[in-house]
């Protein structure tokens, strides 16, 4: 698991806008139709601190319980939205890839921290 306390680096993908999607409005293989070009001029790799949420956070962001979610704050404006995915390896060489649910925000307008918060499947984390 990550280290709250250290930085670790993010890759950060944008949706390819015309991917395939379902008849349930999902996409059809998501890992595929994420890359770093299609965010343009935005950010795509950021040094951040990746949190898993508690079961109460889990709770106040709608993450369901059968995926983690995840809380990153960094001090550089990530820029994500609903659109894009994070991509780390944690301390242990654990690969995750965790869709933004909630676009980058600062906590106060006084605050210098960005937050951003993300799900991922349990499954694919394991």
């Amino acid at each position: 698991m990550p280290n709250p306390l250290q930085e670790t680096t993010l890759t950060i993908k944008r949706i390819d806008t015309s991917a395939s999607v379902n008849a349930l409005g999902e996409l059809e293989d998501t890992s595929s139709k994420y890359t770093t070009a299609n965010r343009g001029s935005l950010t795509t790799s950021v040094k951040a601190r990746a949190t898993l949420m508690t079961a109460e956070q889990q709770i106040a962001y709608g993450v369901e319980t059968s995926k983690l979610g995840w809380i990153f704050r960094s001090k550089t404006d990530m820029e994500c939205d609903t659109q894009d995915l994070i991509e780390f390896t944690d301390d242990d060489g654990t690969s995750h890839s965790v869709r933004v649910t909630v676009k980058t925000h600062k906590k106060s307008p006084a605050s210098d921290v960005y937050r951003t918060i993300g799900e991922e499947d349990a499954a694919r984390s394991a």
